[in-house]
């Protein structure tokens, strides 16, 4: 006579469930690795793609992932913003499971805007020149005028040394239009002998320079027949990055100059005061000029 199977105790039923939990904690540390995926500062990243031949995971809100433990298969991590990096197997467990991704710096080209409504430069279908600041400082023009007449096809007729009218392709005065910061200097109701206008600014405070060549008429209006001299001003910038307390940031710039050529004096100053949320920026500039002389043997 067979005897009644006893029920296992409770004692008992906890060493088998122990016992299982073991067997299966030792069989998933033989078939896979548990990886973490770092960046800078030990930081972990959520959302790391891993993808191997036969594989495909992301790491989780801790930057945790279990993969398969494959002597052939080579891992690949990827990540926004990251280097693509490929791990093989081995490697992982030299790692001891410790991936640390590498930020990767992508340099964007550099985004020019041109005209009073920031057009890009290859949606204009004229012709367009530009002069930054650091190419105007360093012509040492004494004036907007000089500046073009040195860096661009703009030819200038000056009736004094401290003058300055351009000309764009043989249209002058009123048939060529002078802008600053979108704002227009003068119209086809000016007069049609040379206008000195292009000296009212100050060299000092120009961001950018524009020559727009051939007729503008359908951005500016009749009065860009000939052409278009856009002058940009610099614009105070506020402490945008700056995401903590309210600090306060003040620049100044200083800058004199004499010219025995034609006797020029000049001096600028100009401070901006930079704040998390306003900027505010101004300036004074005072030129004096003499008249060019021919030299003397």
């Amino acid at each position: 006579m067979k005897e009644p199977l006893l029920p296992l105790s409770y004692p008992g039923l906890f060493n088998l469930w122990v016992y299982l939990f073991c067997g299966s904690l030792s069989l998933i540390a033989q078939d896979s690795i548990q990886v973490l995926v770092y960046g800078e500062n030990q930081v972990p990243l959520p959302g790391v793609t891993i993808q191997g031949a036969t594989y495909q995971n992301v790491t989780n809100e801790i930057g945790i992932a279990i993969i398969p433990r494959s002597p052939k298969d080579i891992f690949e991590f990827s990540y926004l913003g990251y280097k693509t990096k490929m791990l093989s197997t081995q490697s992982l467990l030299k790692l001891n499971g410790k991936v640390r991704m590498i930020i990767e710096s992508n340099i964007l080209s550099e985004v020019i805007v041109v005209g009073r409504t920031d057009a890009y430069q290859q949606e204009i279908t004229q012709q367009v020149e530009m002069i930054s600041s650091e190419e105007i400082l360093q012509s040492g023009a004494q004036t907007p005028a000089d500046a073009m007449a040195r860096n661009t096809q703009v030819f200038i007729q000056k009736s004094q040394m401290g003058g300055g009218s351009p000309i764009i392709r043989g249209f002058e005065a009123n048939k060529v239009l002078l802008v600053v910061d979108g704002v227009r200097m003068n119209n086809a109701i000016y007069r049609s002998g040379h206008l000195q206008n292009a000296i009212t600014v100050s060299s000092f405070m120009l961001e950018q320079l524009e020559v727009i060549y051939g007729p503008g008429s359908l951005m500016y209006g009749s009065d860009a027949l000939g052409g278009v001299v856009h002058f940009r001003t610099k614009e105070p910038r506020p402490l945008f990055h700056i995401r903590r307390g309210n600090p306060v940031k003040v620049e100044s710039n200083y800058f004199a100059r004499y010219s025995s050529a034609n006797m020029e004096k000049s001096v600028h100053g100009d401070v901006t005061i930079r704040t998390r949320k306003l900027a505010f920026l101004t300036s004074i500039t005072y030129s004096d000029f003499g008249d060019l002389r021919a030299g003397d043997r």
